[in-house]
């Protein structure tokens, strides 16, 4: 790979400069406690939609260092936690205990407690986390999606991103073996579980009751490969790949995994670079092509290409993917950084157009986090290609 990263410039920026475009925007209009208020079709709280952006923005300020987006984050924080560091939770509910959406954001601590040594921050950890081994299982070994009633022996590819990662940053940081053996067998139960035959990625969750409305009655399996759920199990096997011992077991299978994935993966790709809601429909005239799902794979592949666990020939599939985002999918004024085509909030669909009419949001944090994530990664990867 050639020295000058100029080539990789669009419009004349880096990825590192778009991505501080965005938050100098967002954080202007945004003040960091307004992210935690609860609003009609907004998710508020110590939960992961906030959280997602915040974590694009902290891996920002680690290439960059400007103090005030640390203080953006540490100020979310203020808003969201106690005095002891522990998150204001509900008993029930997507903002509680009984969630891996409620334990996403904790992600957020590590880094803090590393820089800080805070005991606010570990206090926070050992909430969060301290339990997880004990957080209820498949027969097969796999996290609940959740503990709330209506979700029970459900394994949806969110919960890797959610959880597996924090999980296995928590069991490093603890020394405990078996959190860490627990976190790092999810991805793999779910590959040996969810694969779809036709295209080899997987779909997007799985009940091994079989009692749920869209639940096949042979496998328990949903009928859908949809590109965030692709894009949240290739996010959350590539930072587990990062943040765990190279000498664990399941390594090896993890490189298996993660070449596999994205060799298929790959084969989905629109010739401009991004992926449609249903990967495998782009026929469909009701399909569309989604921001969300396409912003978290590109993130995931350029940090599989920066740990060596991809090589490459995958640098162009990136690269033109984030070419397409910037290009075709954003518009940038004096005031404003809006990324378009991102789907919304969503659950496990039982037919195809749940999926396709979702509706599609300006800014909607399930993108605008993975946008900043994707941005700071190829930033982070061109920059060790290039060394």
């Amino acid at each position: 790979m050639s020295n000058n990263t100029n080539k990789y410039e669009i419009k004349g920026y880096t990825p590192l400069q778009y991505a501080e475009m965005f938050i100098d925007r967002y954080t202007k209009k945004m003040p960091a406690p307004e992210m935690s208020i609860f609003q009609i079709g907004r998710l508020g709280g110590f939960t992961y939609p906030q959280a997602i952006v915040l974590r694009g923005i902290q891996e920002v300020y680690k290439i960059d260092g400007k103090a005030e987006y640390n203080k953006y984050i540490t100020d979310w924080l203020e808003s969201t936690t106690d005095e002891a560091g522990v998150p204001y939770h509900q008993e029930k509910g997507w903002v509680s205990m009984d969630s891996l959406d409620f334990r996403q954001p904790g992600g957020l601590l590590f880094d803090l407690y590393k820089e800080t040594k805070n005991e606010k921050y570990l206090n926070g950890l050992d909430f969060l986390f301290g339990d997880m081994k004990n957080f209820k299982k498949t027969s097969h070994g796999a996290f609940w999606h959740s503990l709330d009633g209506v979700h029970d022996d459900q394994t949806w590819l969110d919960g890797l991103f959610m959880a597996g990662p924090v999980c296995v940053k928590y069991a490093v940081l603890r020394d405990d073996k078996e959190l860490l053996d627990i976190a790092m067998d999810q991805p793999v139960i779910m590959w040996e579980n969810m694969r779809d035959e036709a295209t080899g990625l997987l779909r997007h969750a799985w009940d091994e009751s079989k009692k749920a409305k869209w639940a096949d009655k042979e496998t328990g399996l949903s009928s859908f490969v949809w590109d965030r759920a692709i894009g949240w199990y290739a996010a959350g096997i590539t930072e587990m790949y990062e943040a765990a011992p190279k000498d664990h077991k399941n390594i090896p299978k993890f490189r298996e995994i993660i070449k596999e994935l994205f060799t298929n993966v790959i084969k989905y790709q629109t010739k401009e670079g991004r992926w449609y809601q249903l990967i495998d429909k782009a026929d469909d005239p009701r399909n569309w092509v989604d921001n969300s799902g396409s912003l978290l794979i590109l993130y995931a592949m350029a940090k599989a290409v920066k740990t060596g666990a991809l090589d490459e020939s995958f640098v162009e599939n990136v690269m033109r993917g984030y070419t397409d985002v910037i290009v075709n999918s954003t518009v940038i004024t004096d005031d404003d950084f809006n990324i378009l085509d991102i789907c919304q909030g969503t659950c496990v669909g039982a037919n195809v157009e749940y999926y396709y009419y979702r509706h599609k949001i300006i800014n909607d944090w399930h993108g605008t986090g993975g946008f900043l994530l994707m941005c700071a990664e190829i930033e982070a990867m061109l920059k060790k290609l290039n060394n």
